[in-house]
């Protein structure tokens, strides 16, 4: 049952950040708002968070000099 609430709570995450799903070949994609391509949910929920400034990892791994 936890499983099936987490989907939820992210697909609620996805459409209250402006993301439309989209059902294509029995799988649900997202519309991203700010550039119009589709993601799977998983990387629509990774993109939005990214873009609501959610992302813990933020500034990792770009230590060239």
């Amino acid at each position: 049952m936890t499983d099936q609430n987490d989907k939820y709570s992210e697909r609620r995450e996805l459409i209250v950040a402006g993301w439309d799903p989209s059902d294509v070949e029995g799988r649900v994609v997202w519309q991203s708002p700010a550039n119009g391509y589709w993601y799977p949910q998983d990387l629509a929920l990774q993109l939005a968070r990214e873009q609501a400034g959610n992302n813990v990892s933020k500034g990792q791994g770009g230590g060239t000099s």
